[in-house]
């Protein structure tokens, strides 16, 4: 029992660990080929102590540009950033609300009558399951980025 709950502990302990990477490597190891992380919880910390959080990531090649939930932004430049934190948080919530707007289009009136209950069907049937997953996401450790200038 003790051995389990050692290792364990080491598992957790290695898993909260910061990866130290340049700026430039960043885009390629959060696997955004398009320099955008999306519907994620981000927390950028900087050189000045503060902490920046924020829904969506852009990284450009000398900035990085951090969008809040009211689709404001702000950009904090490569030499100012000394960490990037990354959670699961929120990930799949989104689609619940893009599903519910499916049937909502520029088709007329009869269109959207047929189309409403299919939707309105999916979106029923898919919610607990995003949901659920949001719910799990919660336990996984955030991936965090150590910038090394």
């Amino acid at each position: 029992m003790k051995r389990l709950t050692l290792t364990l502990l080491l598992v957790a302990i290695t898993s909260l660990a910061a990866t130290r990477i340049k700026y430039d490597d960043l885009a390629k190891s959060l696997a955004a080929t398009d320099g955008v992380v999306d519907h994620r919880a981000i927390t950028i910390a900087t050189s000045d102590g503060k902490t920046h959080s924020g829904r969506r990531l852009l990284i450009a090649p000398d900035h990085l540009r951090l969008y809040h939930s009211d689709n404001s932004f702000e950009d904090l430049a490569k030499e100012s950033v000394d960490r990037v934190e990354i959670s699961h948080a929120g990930r799949f919530s989104h689609h619940v609300v893009e599903n519910s707007q499916l049937w909502m289009s520029d088709e007329s009136d009869a269109e959207a009558m047929v189309l409403l209950p299919p939707v309105l069907a999916y979106t029923v049937a898919s919610a607990p399951i995003f949901l659920i997953a949001d719910g799990l996401s919660l336990f996984s450790p955030p991936r965090v980025y150590e910038i090394v200038h």
